[in-house]
């Protein structure tokens, strides 16, 4: 039996007010369990990003609930949210968010120097996370040596690398990936 992570249950969220408001997400209910890979599908404009914003705790709900392994997500303190999101939630965005003088491999090792790993370790995992999405060879390159493929590859080795229960990917097969590394990572992980 799976274990629940995620739950939404008849989420609603409205942006602007008056004659600008906008229904971005329409009571929509969404269970994501341990080990699931959940795909959002849509046309644009159809809330998409919403709908991975909320369950990411990026964004919070005009009405309806979000629970995390059964806590009221909105009902945590700022500090408990934050903890969450560091200790359970990854993202891979559309953006990259490469920083420019960070090598691939010192971009994989970022999430673990935020956890505090040490520096042996940190390097050993991100090497893995790296070649198992086809970056082996490429870890001193930085964002402007490598193509847009390869950037995103790192993103996604720098997602799995802390192995957080819930990856979050924003279009993560607008590039072509190896399919190890496709299967290296889901939704939610454990």
């Amino acid at each position: 039996m799976s274990v629940g992570l995620i739950e939404l249950r008849g989420v609603t969220k409205r942006c602007g007010s008056g004659e600008a408001e906008l229904l971005a997400l329409k009571g929509i209910d969404l269970d994501l369990a341990a080990g699931e890979f959940v795909a959002v599908m849509g046309p644009s404009g159809s809330g998409k990003p919403t709908a991975m914003n909320i369950p990411g705790c990026l964004d919070t709900r005009s009405a309806g609930q979000h629970l995390f392994k059964d806590a009221d997500v909105e009902a945590l303190s700022r500090e408990r949210c934050a903890r969450l999101l560091r200790r359970f939630l990854d993202f891979v965005f559309q953006g990259f968010n490469l920083l420019a003088r960070t090598s691939a491999l010192e971009s994989g090792e970022l999430p673990l120097l935020c956890r505090g790993d040490a520096a042996g370790t940190r390097k050993i995992a991100a090497m893995k996370a790296l070649h198992s999405v086809g970056l082996g060879g490429s870890e001193d390159h930085a964002p402007a040596e490598l193509s847009a493929v390869q950037q995103q590859r790192g993103v996604i080795a720098r997602a799995i690398v802390s192995e957080r229960a819930v990856v979050l990917a924003e279009e993560p097969t607008a590039t072509s990936m190896p399919s190890a590394a496709t299967r290296s990572w889901a939704c939610c992980r454990r």
